[in-house]
Parts: structure tokens; C-alpha cells; sequence
């Protein structure tokens, strides 16, 4: 649909099906374009993806209001996986070979489709993650 540029394709996917802009000011550029699938706020509800507010340390696919973990997601989480700096950094990264290391399965699917190649902007987006907390 938009070769090459899929954070463009993502922001425009969440503004055309209503998505505002739910983060603070203070927030980082890099996690700004997030919202089109997910929320950051205590208690709010998941969109397309789950809301990451406390996520940074625990456990993979546990929110339990959120049902639309794919297949190959629960996979990896089956597999004790953890919300590590260094995970959310390879997830991040490119979340297609992150599943297939995880699971050691050779064909994974996943809903995240945005990929952040720059260190420095996944390193941000860590530490914003890291941030919210109770």
C-alpha cells in the first residue's frame, strides 16, 4: 500500500478510523506515531494493539482485557518470554524474526507492523515504556 513507509501507512490507519491523540505533550516524537494502535494511560482501553501502560517487565501477552494476541504471539509468551529492555528493543526493531527466534518457528504472523530501525528512537520508546508505572 505505501512501499517503504510503513509509519506513514500506520498514522494514516489510525487517523482515518478515528484514532486522537491520546499521549501527553512531554511525549516523545517517536512514540507519538504509537497511538494509531495503542494507549498509554492507566487503565485505558486497547485499540488494535494493547495498551502498554506498565508493560516494560512483565510477562508477553498478559493484559487480560486484551483477546487479540495472534497465534504466534501466545506462542512466544508460552515460552516464558518477558517485556526485557533487551526484548522490547528487538521487538521493536523488527518483530518478524524477534517471533521467529522466540518460537523457533520459521513462519510467524503478527499484528505489529511498524518497525523502528533506529536505536536511538526504540531507545526512547523503551524508556517512555519504562516511565509509565504506577
Amino acid at each position: 500500500m505505501f512501499p517503504g513507509n510503513r509509519k506513514f501507512a500506520t498514522l494514516l490507519f489510525g487517523l482515518m478510523f478515528g484514532s486522537t491523540p491520546g499521549y501527553a505533550a512531554d511525549t516523545p516524537k517517536v512514540v507519538r506515531a504509537c497511538v494509531a494502535c495503542h494507549t498509554f494511560d492507566k487503565g485505558g482501553a486497547s485499540k488494535i494493539g494493547p495498551n502498554l501502560f506498565g508493560i516494560a517487565g512483565k510477562p508477553a501477552a498478559s493484559d487480560p482485557d486484551f483477546t487479540k494476541y495472534g497465534d504466534d504471539f501466545r506462542a512466544a509468551a508460552a515460552t516464558g518470554l518477558s517485556w526485557t529492555d533487551e526484548n522490547l528493543d528487538a521487538y521493536i526493531a523488527d518483530p518478524v524474526p524477534f517471533l521467529r527466534k522466540v518460537t523457533g518457528r520459521a513462519s510467524v504472523r503478527t499484528y505489529m507492523i511498524t518497525r523502528i530501525r533506529r536505536a536511538d528512537e526504540r531507545a526512547q520508546i523503551i524508556d517512555y515504556l519504562k516511565s509509565l508505572k504506577d
